[in-house]
């Protein structure tokens, strides 16, 4: 019965030390600058922070590939250094402005 006790004990006493080891608030790393300029999103660097809704508005010809992402939005997971995505956060607010 001690040996449970004991092993209870030294077993919550980790819990604290995992739950720290957990960290979610990670930053995300800086895009790489030669990347945003192959699609041109270095261009639209200055939308992050702004309404979802710009990303809506803007024009690109028709030829542009560009990809307005939203929380819940399919998308396929393939790189295409050609378009640009506009990613906006459950704020609608967009949070990044990348290619790919």
């Amino acid at each position: 019965m001690r040996r449970i006790a004991l092993a209870l004990a030294l077993w919550s006493l980790s819990l604290p030390s995992a739950a720290l080891a957990q960290d979610t608030d990670t930053p995300e790393p800086m895009p790489d600058p030669e990347m945003l300029e192959t699609c041109g999103a270095d261009v639209f660097q200055g939308l992050v922070g702004q309404s979802g809704q710009i990303a809506d508005l803007l024009t690109f010809p028709e030829d542009r590939m560009v990809r307005v992402i939203r929380p819940g939005t399919i998308i396929t997971m393939d790189l295409r250094a050609d378009r640009i995505n506009f990613e906006i956060d459950e704020d609608d607010v967009i949070f990044r402005v990348r290619c790919g």
